[in-house]
């Protein structure tokens, strides 16, 4: 009688831990996805910014200019005014409606 006791108090445990850990995993999944959105969303509006006062000086963005703004695994992609792309780390399609595109892997996010 003891020992089912113990082993039906055991398998409750096992089943409480079971039913909290796995919705808080999704959970937990769903909130790191989102965190990597936003920083995605943040860094190629600062790109973005970077890029206007880029091209109101004198200056031109190139691969070079753009590679020292790639992070391991991202990639950045811009389309001049006069249609002439410029991409640095992995290729990407720019998005028609913003002259910058940022991506990354881990969000599986593109702006």
């Amino acid at each position: 009688m003891r020992e089912r006791l113990v082993i039906a108090l055991i398998g409750m445990t096992v089943a409480m831990i079971a039913m909290y850990g796995v919705p808080r995993a999704y959970v937990l999944a769903d909130l790191v996805n989102d965190q990597e959105k936003l920083k995605v969303d943040r860094s190629s509006v600062l790109l973005a910014a970077l890029v206007t006062e880029r091209t109101r000086g004198a200056g031109e963005v190139d691969e070079e200019f753009l590679s020292e703004f790639v992070l391991d695994r991202g990639s950045i992609s811009y389309v001049s005014p006069t249609a002439r792309p410029s991409r640095s780390a992995t290729p990407g399609t720019p998005r028609a409606t913003s002259p910058v595109r940022a991506s990354c892997p881990t969000a599986a996010a593109s702006l």
